[in-house]
């Protein structure tokens, strides 16, 4: 049984120790696999997510995406532990929330109903190859995705976690209420997670 809690910490000391250079080539080969999927050229709205913390960057992927014209969604954190996803435009003004992280102006801004998303990518601290993502334990994202349980064979939102390869750790112990990804990207390859539509 793995102690997530001793996981986190080492991943995120090792996470923090990143050269800058390495952080930002890992993001450009990451942006490189997804903008090439299938899934991501036949998709129109895309949320992604702000980076914090020497997480895996996906700025450059939302650059992408503005350039084919695809819509850019950002999430807002919520006090019941779970998002809301606002669009993201080019020069939109962002506000810290309470952990620092820039986020919409949820007042003006124009909100989807995640389950009109067409992908989602995700943060996380560590993954397995079986589509179990293990996060900062506060349950943001399980909460607001936890509909895509009940519909197994949903097509979406198709749930991308983007890491290091070296948050890749043997097998994790979801517990029943995790939301398993759909792929996991890292800066050498791709996890497609196989009996998870």
């Amino acid at each position: 049984m793995i102690d997530t809690q001793k996981l986190r910490k080492e991943i995120l000391n090792k996470r923090a120790k990143l050269a800058l250079n390495f952080q930002q080539q890992a993001a450009i080969k990451v942006a490189n696999f997804i903008s090439n999927t299938n899934i991501f050229k036949n998709s129109k709205r895309i949320a992604a997510y702000f980076p914090m913390r020497g997480e895996v960057d996906p700025r450059l992927l939302i650059e992408r995406a503005w350039q084919e014209n695809k819509i850019c969604y950002l999430p807002i954190i919520m006090n019941n532990y779970k998002l809301l996803f606002a669009e993201y435009n080019k020069n939109d003004l962002l506000i810290n929330n309470r952990y620092n992280i820039p986020e919409p102006c949820r007042e003006t801004c124009k909100l989807i109903n995640p389950k009109d998303l067409d992908i989602v990518i995700m943060p996380l601290i560590a993954f397995d190859t079986n589509g179990n993502r293990l996060g900062t334990g506060a349950g943001y994202y399980d909460r607001t995705f936890a509909f895509t349980k009940q519909l197994p064979r949903r097509n979406k939102p198709y749930l991308i976690g983007i890491a290091y390869e070296f948050q890749k750790t043997l097998d994790l112990s979801p517990q029943p209420w995790d939301v398993p990804l759909n792929m996991i990207v890292t800066e050498t390859q791709i996890y497609v997670v196989t009996g998870k539509k």
